[in-house]
C-alpha cells in the first residue's frame, strides 16, 4: 500500500484518501518434508528404602527399540501402490527429500500391514457385491514370479474386486466367490467359464466390433460392415435417449431393431450354407474359420448382444472392468513381473480399496492413513 502521493508528496493515510481498488494475489508453495524423531526415556528407578526395581509402564505401540510410525506407512504405501515408482526410487525419494534412508524390507512390511488390515473391508465388499443389480468381469494375464499368471476384476460404478490367480476358468471364479452366488445382470466377454453361472449374460460389443474389423480387413466381407453400422446406429441412437432421460426405445424401434439384425445374419447363413455344400463330400467335421464362430454367436446370442437397446441400464461395452485392471498392466510395465504370489495378492487389495474409494469420491490419502491408524474408512455399500 503506498504512503506518499507520488505527485503531491501529501501523506495518504490522513483520513482522507480513500482505498477505490484492491487487488489479492497469492503466492502457493510447500514447506520442505522433514522427519520427526520422538524419543521415548524409560527408567526404572531402584527404591532406596527396600532395593525394588519400579519399572515404567511402556505405551502399548512402543514394541520395538526402533519403529517406523503411522504417516510415514502411510506415504510409503500411497507413493507405491498409487504413484507406483519402484522401490530403488522410493528410497531415493526419501533419501533426497525426507532426508532418511529406509532399507526395501522395511517398504515391503508397510505393504503387508495393510494387506492384513483391509481383509474385513474385502470380504465386506464381496458379500455387498453379490447383492448388486450389475457387474462388469473380465480378466488379464500378468506375470508372477516369471510365470503367467491371472488377475479376475468384479466391478461396477461403485466397487471394484481384483483377485490374483494361477488359473483362468472356474477354479479361480469359484475361489473369488462372487459370481458363484450372482443372480442378477453381468457384463462379460465370450469365455465359457462364465457360462455355467446363473446370472443373466450380456456381451461385451467392443469385442465383436473388433472382431467385425477383422472380417472385413481379411475376409472382405461386405455384410460384416452392414453389421458394424448397425451396431454404432443404434448405440448412437440410445445416447442421445439417454441424454433425454429415457430409458429404452419405442416398439416400433425395438421391431424395426429385431428385423434388420435378422436380415444381415440371414446373408451370413447363405454364405455359411454355400460353404457347406462345397464341402458336403467330406466326412470329417468342418472347420470353422472365425466369422463363422462370430457368425453363430450373434445369432444364439441376440439377446445378450442386444440387450443394451431393449434395457438402456445395460451398457453398450466391457470398459468398466478393463479401466479397472489398467493399473495391474501399469505395475508390470514398472517392475516386469510381480515378484511373488503373497506380493501380487497384497497390490490387488490395495488397488481394490482404492478403487472402490475413488470411484465414491473419497480422498485417497486420509483413506490410507486410516488403514495404519486402525480407524478404517469403510465405504457406502
Amino acid at each position: 500500500t503506498p504512503e506518499d502521493c507520488e505527485r503531491c508528496w501529501v501523506k495518504l493515510f490522513n483520513g482522507l484518501s480513500k482505498i477505490i481498488r484492491s487487488i489479492t494475489r497469492q503466492i502457493i508453495d510447500i514447506d520442505k518434508l522433514k522427519t520427526k524423531i520422538t524419543d521415548y526415556v524409560i527408567n526404572d528407578i531402584k527404591c532406596y528404602n527396600c532395593w525394588f526395581i519400579n519399572k515404567a509402564i511402556v505405551p502399548e505401540w512402543i514394541t520395538k527399540p526402533v519403529q517406523y510410525w503411522e504417516e510415514l506407512k502411510a506415504l510409503s504405501s500411497y507413493m507405491y501402490n498409487y504413484q507406483m515408482p519402484s522401490y530403488n526410487r522410493l528410497q531415493d525419494f526419501f533419501k533426497e527429500v525426507v532426508w532418511l534412508e529406509i532399507s526395501q524390507t522395511s517398504l515391503c512390511n508397510f505393504n503387508k500391514t495393510w494387506y492384513n488390515n483391509l481383509e474385513y473391508f474385502e470380504n465386506l465388499l464381496k458379500s455387498n457385491l453379490v447383492k448388486q443389480g450389475l457387474l462388469h468381469a473380465d480378466e488379464t494375464w500378468s506375470r508372477v514370479d516369471w510365470k503367467n499368471n491371472w488377475i479376475h476384476v468384479n466391478s461396477n460404478e461403485n466397487f471394484t474386486f481384483l483377485y490374483p490367480h494361477k488359473s483362468r476358468w472356474r477354479k479361480a471364479i469359484e475361489e473369488m466367490w462372487i459370481l458363484n452366488n450372482f443372480k442378477w445382470n453381468c457384463i462379460t466377454d465370450w469365455l465359457s467359464s462364465y457360462v455355467a453361472y446363473e446370472f443373466f449374460h450380456y456381451l461385451c460389443n467392443v469385442h465383436h466390433l473388433r472382431e467385425l474389423t477383422w472380417v472385413i480387413e481379411n475376409e472382405k466381407k461386405e455384410w460384416s460392415k452392414q453389421y458394424l453400422s448397425f451396431l454404432m446406429k443404434y448405440k448412437k441412437l440410445k445416447d442421445v435417449l439417454v441424454l433425454n432421460w429415457k430409458k429404452t426405445f419405442d416398439k416400433n424401434t425395438l421391431d424395426e431393431i429385431h428385423i434388420k439384425h435378422n436380415e444381415i445374419l440371414s446373408k451370413w447363413k447363405l454364405e455359411y450354407t454355400k460353404k457347406l455344400k462345397k464341402k458336403k463330400w467330406k466326412r470329417w467335421k468342418i472347420k470353422k474359420d472365425k466369422w463363422l464362430n462370430l457368425l453363430e454367436r450373434l445369432e444364439k446370442k441376440e439377446s445378450s448382444v442386444l440387450w443394451f437397446i431393449y434395457d438402456f441400464r445395460i451398457p453398450f461395452d466391457n470398459n468398466l472392468a478393463e479401466r479397472d485392471l489398467r493399473m495391474i498392466k501399469t505395475r508390470t510395465k514398472i517392475s516386469g513381473c510381480f515378484r511373488s504370489e503373497d506380493w501380487t495378492k497384497w497390490f490387488c487389495r490395495f488397488r481394490t480399496y482404492i478403487s472402490t474409494m475413488k470411484k465414491q469420491d473419497i480422498d485417497i490419502y486420509p483413506a490410507i492413513q486410516s488403514i495404519f491408524k486402525w480407524q478404517l474408512l469403510i465405504p457406502e455399500f
